[in-house]
């Protein structure tokens, strides 16, 4: 028998390969099948599974939040994004990033709706929305509407049974410096999406109920860190000042402050000397600003300033200050002695 067959291995002649073929065919079906299924490649009983699940809560509350005040609350919760959907693993399966975004149900803008109802509510408070992976330790991003988050993260298998819940979503209500805020309860709906998976392609979604309360707790002013001020020994040339600085908080920012003195006569200031009581006068000034810069004489008309309203200490800085100063000419008059003056100072909110 003349000729031959050609493989990608060389040249197979026939006396070898008719033989196996007569052989195969007279095999019965049954064992034809099976050798089949034996020769399949290994890659059809790998194929892997295409998971992404987000198991986040129905409802999340903020608690209470005072008016001039805020309020921040966590909701931790799995999102497992894997080749397998098995909550027991093997060492073969993996798991992918993941991304998500929030949108709110009704509009553009992260807020609660007064008892909860969007129509007809012109009552609302903002809300900040940020996500972070706990296993990935990274910092919050805080999220906008309709927008994916900026970069993705590592997932977990179904459950988060091996590292423990991997996703956190931060909501935060600061009402510092929004006045008119109307007391009671507040919530609203909002749609919690994602996708991965082995693919990258598989989405879910689920629906987050946020609320909060309202208290309404007044407007609010406090100074701190003013001190006494000094205007030292006259040397008998020129005039003295001193400037004093402080914090002025303000729940509604704007306040306003009037200053009065032991010995003052209607617009006019004085120091008085501690033994025989002979008077200096004084010019007192306040200026809306720490440097004393372009300061406003004191006279018997309350003022007006925009204080601190999302931190009572200013976050460390002062925002005001107070200039009092003697004439040279009134300096040289005076008789020796030790000159002093207690200035009371009433700030309120505007």
């Amino acid at each position: 028998m003349g000729g031959h067959v050609r493989s990608a291995g060389g040249i197979l002649h026939c006396d070898f390969f008719v033989p196996l073929l007569r052989r195969y065919m007279k095999m019965t079906e049954a064992r034809r099948c099976l050798l089949l299924l034996l020769s399949l490649p290994l890659t059809c009983f790998a194929e892997r599974d295409d998971f992404f699940e987000i198991d986040s809560p129905d409802q999340v509350s903020v608690g209470v939040v005072r008016t001039g005040g805020s309020a921040v609350v966590s909701a931790i919760f799995c999102v497992a994004s894997a080749d397998t959907d098995s909550r027991r693993p093997r060492n073969r399966d993996e798991v992918y990033p993941y991304s998500l975004r929030i949108d709110p149900y009704v509009g553009q803008e992260f807020v609660l709706f007064s008892s909860g109802r969007w129509w007809g509510s012109d009552e609302t408070v903002p809300v900040q929305i940020s996500h972070r992976d706990i296993l990935d330790a990274t910092g919050y991003e805080r999220l906008t509407p309709g927008a994916w988050e900026s970069h993705g993260h590592r997932g977990q298998f179904r459950d988060c049974r091996e590292n423990g819940e991997n996703s956190e979503l931060r909501f935060e209500i600061d009402l510092t410096g929004q006045a008119g805020v109307a007391p009671g309860n507040y919530g609203a709906y909002f749609r919690l999406s994602g996708y991965g998976g082995s693919s990258g392609n598989q989405m879910d979604a689920a629906w987050l109920y946020i609320e909060a309360t309202v208290e309404d707790v007044g407007a609010r002013v406090r100074v701190s860190r003013l001190d006494d001020l000094l205007l030292g020994r006259y040397s008998g040339f020129g005039g003295l000042d001193a400037t004093e600085s402080f914090c002025v908080f303000s729940s509604v920012e704007s306040y306003r402050i009037s200053i009065s003195g032991n010995g003052n006569q209607g617009d006019t200031f004085f120091v008085e000397e501690d033994q025989s009581g002979e008077r200096i006068p004084m010019t007192v000034q306040f200026a809306d600003n720490a440097l004393g810069v372009g300061g406003t004489e004191v006279t018997g008309m309350p003022l007006t300033g925009s204080g601190d309203s999302r931190s009572e200490d200013c976050g460390g800085a002062d925002n005001a200050a107070l200039t009092v100063s003697l004439t040279e000419a009134d300096l040289r008059a005076a008789s020796s002695g030790n000159y002093t003056e207690t200035l009371t100072l009433l700030v309120e909110p505007e």
